[in-house]
């Protein structure tokens, strides 16, 4: 299988030949390319948008409309029966005056001729015309809402900031996944490097092994385990280049690219981190999840403002003026204003129900922040001390090595003068490549459960701090 040794080589000599990438270089990338956080970020922009909307209930609302309208026929009032009784009465008034004397025959002619046109005319009276056109603006203005769009635009607000939180939550968890694939791929490379040794010194060690066995200072059996020796090695050299393989993918995930580049930075420890207690203090204060659960309970107590609001009356300020008209009729007015009321007397008990609904609500979500943060208090405890374990087991690993380096120099002093077998001296050297392995992989634990520790406390931002004191591995 030398294969593997070949594509153990390229690799290494690929990515020390490639630009490197830091992990404050991968952060940034993660923050500016990840489809995630770049979803979550837009969220918040959409609630900007809507808080904007919402704060404009409180202005003035205008509408211009405008119609053309075609009736059957004009519209008039008909005076006919008013010139007959005119009529009649002119003609007694006439006929009396000339039989008491009053009125000569030929002043009632003159008097009936100049009235005779009057008579004459078309007495209906036209109020409109069946075509007309009218263009007029109204205005709307909120004066009393009974609190509703104070409500409303405190809801938008909150939902603003939780629009923020899941932001800021997002950038956490991609930071821990940032982290866990960083180091994975810096872990995996340094595996890939110790196995691809491990199988370049058996193999050394098994064309030793045949040598000697040629000479006779061996038996077979020796050479026999040799060869089962490396084909474990090669077996496992295998299986790192393929997790090695699937940390790349996963960091080109989170990077939203393709990402080849020799990674920088090395895994690393500190030599201790803060008391629980300031985890947990931060994570009140600052997670993200909590400040999210807690915006809930502001949501929930607009929503009983809303309810309640819905029990009050509403009181507007109309106004409508007609800034364009064809064939309109003169009686109508050009402009007006008024103030107007509007409270709702009874919708089957609806709007009670839903202020008792939106009370239960609002104390609901008080219980769900508060086992919200017990959970996360849970999980802080947890992290905790699982990043205190995983320093405790490099401290103890860093023994393992020491002891592992003394038994490896002293069975090649022993090789050397035939005092240790081949298969001794491969053990020993078996050893202290996985006791190297393990400190690697404590490191590593650390740090990804450094980041989960950061992460529930809402602390993923301070990670840079951590790495400016730390111990390389």
């Amino acid at each position: 299988m030398k294969h593997l040794i070949v594509a153990a080589t390229a690799l290494i000599t690929f990515n020390a030949s490639g630009q490197g990438l830091s992990f404050a270089q991968a952060q940034q990338e993660m923050l500016a390319n990840n489809l995630e956080i770049e979803a979550a970020r837009q969220a918040v922009e959409i609630a900007q948008h809507e808080l904007r909307a919402t704060r404009g209930l409180r202005l003035p609302n205008i509408d211009f409309v405008a119609d053309y309208t075609l009736m059957q026929r004009d519209i008039k009032i008909g005076l006919e029966g008013s010139k007959g009784a005119l009529s009649d009465i002119t003609q007694n008034i006439i006929n009396k005056g000339i039989s008491s004397g009053v009125i000569s025959p030929q002043a009632a002619n003159l008097i009936a001729e100049g009235i005779s046109p009057l008579l004459a005319a078309d007495w209906s009276l036209l109020l409109q015309k069946r075509s007309l056109f009218m263009a007029a603006a109204t205005i709307t203005q909120p004066i009393y809402m009974g609190g509703r769009i104070e409500a409303a635009i405190k809801a938008a607000e909150i939902t603003v900031a939780k629009a923020e939180y899941a932001l800021q939550a997002a950038i956490n968890a991609k930071t821990t996944t940032l982290i866990t694939d960083y180091y994975g791929i810096v872990l995996a490379e340094r595996d890939v490097e110790v196995r691809t040794n491990v199988v370049n010194g058996i193999r050394q060690h098994l064309s030793d092994t045949r040598a000697m066995e040629e000479e006779g200072l061996i038996p077979h059996s020796d050479v026999l385990y040799v060869q089962y020796r490396l084909a474990e090695a090669e077996r496992e050299l295998n299986t790192a280049i393929n997790k090695h393989t699937i940390a790349r993918e996963a960091l080109s995930r989170v990077l939203n690219r393709e990402c080849s580049e020799k990674l920088t930075d090395r895994i690393f420890v500190v030599d201790s981190i803060h008391s629980i207690d300031y985890y947990v203090e931060n994570s009140i204060n600052i997670n993200p999840i909590i400040l999210d659960v807690r915006g809930n309970i502001g949501l929930a107590e607009q929503g009983v403002k809303l309810a309640k609001a819905a029990l009050l009356p509403e009181v507007t300020l109309l106004g409508e003026a007609i800034v364009a008209s064809h064939n309109l009729t003169t009686l109508l007015p050009r402009w007006s204003v008024g103030i107007g009321l509007r409270l709702n007397i009874f919708d089957g008990l609806g709007k009670e129900r839903r202020v008792a609904a939106a009370n239960r609500a609002n104390n609901t979500m008080f219980t769900i922040a508060e086992e919200a943060t017990n959970q996360i208090t849970l999980l802080i405890e947890n992290e905790y001390y699982t990043t205190i374990n995983s320093l405790k087991d490099r401290r103890m690993i860093q023994s393992s090595i020491a002891f592992a380096q003394a038994y490896l120099t002293t069975k090649q002093e022993g090789f050397k003068e035939g005092l240790t077998t081949s298969q001794e001296l491969i053990d020993a050297e078996l050893e202290l490549q996985a006791a190297e392995l393990r400190e690697l992989a404590a490191a590593y634990n650390f740090c990804k459960s450094l980041a989960r520790l950061l992460e529930a406390s809402g602390l993923s931002e301070t990670f840079a701090e951590y790495q400016q004191i730390a111990i390389f591995i």
